[in-house]
C-alpha cells in the first residue's frame, strides 16, 4: 500500500481513507444566490472519488463579504438544502466534507456591484478603485463580522460538513488582520503581531463554542494561512511561524498551508518543516503547491502528514491513479471532465496556472 492510500484520524476522531485533500478552488458557476450549479456538485464528485478529503472552497459568511460573482454563499439558510445534496454526493463517494469560510474585506472591491467596500483600516493603496466608498470597520461591525462566521458555522453544522475552514489567507479579511500592512488599527483589533491575531482567534475560539454545544466531537475546525505575504511590510515567513504557534495553541485540529510549491526552502529546510520543528504544541499541517505527481505526493508526506491538490483534479478527476497530465487547453474536453461554465473560463484565460508549474 502507497502511503497516500493509508488512513489518516484527526485528534477529534474524523477518519480520512487516505492522505489526499482536494483542495479548496473557485469553480465560478453558482448562482445569483450562491446556490451550487448541478454541474459543480457532479464536477466535486468526479474529484472525491481517490480523496480523503474535500474542501469546498471560499462560501462567503454574509452578503457584504462576498468578493466575487458566482461563488457559493452559506451567508443565509436558503443555502442549507443545496449544501446538504452537495454533502450527500461528496459522502457517497467515501471522501469527508469541509466547507471554507471567508469575508472578502477589501478584496470585494472587484465585485462590480459591490460599492461599499469595508476594511481593516483606511489607508492609500494603489490597488483602490476610487470609484469605490471605503468604509474602516467599525467595533460594532467588527462584531457583527464575528457573529456572521458564527451563524455561517451553524448552517455547516446543519447542511452536514465534517467541519469548516476558516481562510485566512490570500487578500481577504482574516489575513487583512493579520499582516502589518493592512490592519494599521490603534485599538483592540490592531497594533502589534498579539492585537493582530485577536481577530482570528475570536473566530476560533467562537467556532469551538458551537462546535461544543451543536456538533458532533468529530467536527473538525481548520485554518487556511498563506505561507508569506507578498507585499512590502506584509506577513513575513518569520510571523507565519510565530501565527502557526499562536495557533496551535488554540483547540484547532489543523492548518493547512497555501504556496506555489511545498517544497520551498528556508535555510537549506523545507519550509513547512522548520514551522513544524517550531511547534511547542503538535498539529496536523497540510501542504500545498506544485504536487503533480505521485513522486511528489510521497516526498510530500515525508514532510506532512496530509497533502492538498488542486490543479491536477481540475484536469484530470482520477489524479493520482492516472497521472497522465494534459499539457493544453486542447487537450481538455470541458463536457467531459465535467467542468463548470465559470471555472472553464479561467482555464482559457489563465492557462499557465492550470498547466504551468503553480499548485
Amino acid at each position: 500500500m502507497k502511503k497516500w492510500e493509508t488512513a489518516y484520524v484527526f485528534p477529534g476522531g474524523l477518519e480520512l481513507r487516505n492522505r489526499l485533500v482536494f483542495a479548496p478552488i473557485s469553480t465560478m458557476s453558482s448562482s445569483n444566490i450562491g446556490l451550487l450549479s448541478d454541474k459543480e456538485i457532479q464536477f466535486y464528485k468526479s474529484r472525491a472519488q481517490n480523496m480523503g478529503l474535500v474542501i469546498l472552497g471560499s462560501a462567503n459568511v454574509s452578503k457584504e463579504g462576498k468578493a466575487y460573482d458566482h461563488n457559493v454563499t452559506i451567508s443565509h439558510d436558503a443555502a442549507i438544502p443545496n449544501l446538504k445534496t452537495y454533502n450527500k454526493e461528496i459522502h457517497e463517494t467515501g471522501a469527508k466534507s469541509i466547507i471554507q469560510l471567508y469575508h472578502g474585506g477589501s478584496a470585494t472591491q472587484f465585485l462590480p456591484s459591490q460599492k461599499d467596500v469595508y476594511t481593516v483600516s483606511t489607508f492609500f493603496d494603489e490597488r483602490y478603485d476610487k470609484e469605490k466608498h471605503y468604509h474602516e470597520l467599525t467595533e460594532t461591525e467588527i462584531l457583527q463580522t464575528i457573529n456572521d462566521f458564527g451563524k455561517a458555522i451553524h448552517r455547516a453544522i446543519r447542511a452536514g460538513f465534517d467541519g469548516i475552514e476558516i481562510h485566512g489567507g490570500n487578500p481577504f479579511l482574516v489575513q487583512q488582520f493579520l499582516s502589518p500592512r493592512t490592519n494599521r488599527r490603534k485599538d483592540f483589533w490592531g497594533g502589534n503581531a498579539q492585537k493582530r491575531f485577536r481577530f482570528l482567534e475570536a473566530l476560533l475560539k467562537l467556532a469551538n463554542e458551537i462546535k461544543e454545544k451543536t456538533a458532533s466531537p468529530s467536527f473538525v475546525i481548520g485554518v487556511r494561512l498563506a505561507m508569506e505575504e507578498n507585499a512590502a511590510d506584509g506577513i513575513t515567513f518569520q510571523e507565519t511561524c510565530r501565527l502557526a504557534e499562536k495557533i496551535s495553541k488554540l483547540t484547532v485540529d489543523y492548518i493547512h498551508f497555501n504556496q506555489n510549491d511545498l517544497f520551498e526552502i528556508q535555510n537549506e529546510e523545507i519550509k513547512v518543516s522548520v514551522i513544524e520543528k517550531g511547534l511547542e504544541h503538535s498539529i496536523c499541517l497540510i501542504g500545498n503547491g506544485s504536487v503533480d505527481t505521485e513522486e511528489k505526493i510521497a516526498k510530500a508526506l515525508e514532510v506532512v502528514p496530509l497533502v492538498s491538490i488542486a490543479r491536477p483534479l481540475v484536469l484530470h478527476p482520477t489524479f493520482p491513479v492516472d497521472t497522465n497530465l494534459p499539457k493544453t487547453v486542447e487537450e481538455l474536453s470541458k463536457d467531459q471532465l465535467l467542468i463548470p461554465d465559470g471555472l472553464w473560463g479561467s482555464i482559457k484565460e489563465s492557462p499557465d496556472w492550470y498547466f504551468g508549474t503553480q499548485q
